[in-house]
């Protein structure tokens, strides 16, 4: 896996748990490559496909993640 800033670095985002995800690497490649969108709401993960993926952008949801304290 790889781990993907949520807001990403290059835009400010900082690098802590908050604000990372773990992804396997190519669809850490297809997040930046395609400029998708994530969310974390309630401790799940939703993944926001770009307008021209999917014209509503209708968030997809991802797994449970769990984070250590």
């Amino acid at each position: 896996t790889e781990a993907h800033h949520i807001t990403w670095w290059s835009q400010g985002g900082p690098t802590n748990l908050d604000n990372g995800i773990l992804l396997c690497p190519f669809h850490h490649h297809r997040i930046h490559d395609d400029h998708w969108t994530i969310t974390i709401q309630n401790g799940i993960p939703w993944f926001i496909p770009p307008s021209h993926i999917d014209r509503h952008q209708t968030p997809i949801r991802g797994g449970r993640i769990h984070l250590a304290a």
